[in-house]
């Protein structure tokens, strides 16, 4: 980290400087309340999804000790941005992080799905929800990092739950627990971004026919381990605990795979292709069979996790 000390100007030129900056004339102190609060906010702003996150600029009171604890929290967290310390104010400018990368790439690659054909529209036949929320039978009231629905159907075709802090464990119960809900969502898929710079992508699909009973019976179709590191054998051990997916059916690159093991280095590798079938994807009804004539063009959706390693790690 390289610290630049000098008299802040509080001019948004200064923000953007390769250093980080403090006003070396201001001395006032802040309470340890307002502290805790400007921490509080940060925290919130690491917290949420890519549509809620995005181009967040931060003035708040501030003083050197509070300063120094936001470098800390910054180096804590990972976060690649500059802090300012101008005229008694914090300045930050929150960039997206591997969370909100990944949850972009989708919005992205849905847009190129759509685009495909000859004459194909951005938003056309999939669209982007982006403020549909669903309450699980525990009450918890939830927000899916992507959802993607096709025209002229109610709920969504196909969420993406995107896993930085949480658990598979957790993101698990979250993927089952959209399957079960009235919405009639088809397809989950979750890519789950480890400290250790291993990631994991985990696609589920609605049992048919129709309906899903039981969240313990809900399994991953598949899981693909990618990203520049190896899943650590305890890591495979807690994900097929987690979610009991057989071993059979992870692939990619992890300790002690006895089939093929290469990091994903490279687009178009084929342990690392996803596939969204088609009838799930563009399907009207309930039961993944009535497509629009107006889709027939389209084919399945292909995720290279090339794509969506290269972005997390912007």
């Amino acid at each position: 980290m390289k610290l630049g000390v000098g008299i802040g100007s509080g001019n948004h030129s200064e923000f953007g400087s390769d250093q980080d900056n403090i006003d070396a004339s201001f001395e006032e102190e802040l309470s340890p309340e307002v502290a805790d609060e400007i921490l509080r906010k940060l925290n919130h702003y690491y917290s949420l999804s890519s549509n809620d996150y995005e181009d967040i600029v931060l003035l708040e009171p501030c003083d050197p000790e509070l300063f120094a604890q936001v470098l800390q929290w910054r180096d804590r967290t990972g976060r690649k941005f500059r802090v300012s310390l101008l005229n008694g104010k914090l300045m930050t400018e929150l960039p997206l992080g591997p969370h909100e990368n990944a949850s972009g790439c989708f919005d992205r690659l849905a847009f190129e799905y759509n685009i495909s054909v000859v004459g194909g529209r951005s938003d056309e036949p999939l669209r982007v929800d982006r403020s549909r929320n669903y309450v699980f039978a525990n009450g918890i009231e939830v927000q899916p990092d992507s959802q993607f629905r096709v025209m002229q159907r109610h709920g969504p075709n196909l969420v993406i739950e995107v896993a930085n802090t949480d658990s598979v464990a957790t993101t698990h119960q979250k993927a089952a627990q959209y399957l079960t809900l009235s919405d009639n969502i088809m397809m989950v898929g979750v890519a789950k971004i480890y400290p250790n710079g291993a990631m994991l992508y985990l696609q589920y699909s609605r049992n048919l026919p129709l309906p899903v009973n039981g969240m313990d019976l809900i399994v991953p179709d598949f899981g693909v381990s990618f990203g520049p590191t190896p899943m650590s054998s305890v890591q495979v051990g807690n994900v097929l605990q987690a979610t009991h997916l057989e071993l059979v059916n992870l692939r990619g690159y992890f300790e002690n795979n006895q089939g093929p093991n290469e990091p994903c280095l490279e687009p178009h590798m084929p342990p690392y292709q996803v596939t969204y079938p088609r009838h799930l994807l563009l399907c009207l009804d309930l039961a993944g069979q009535q497509v629009d004539q107006r889709w027939n063009q389209y084919g399945d959706w292909q995720l290279d996790l090339f794509d969506l390693q290269t972005n997390i790690l912007r």
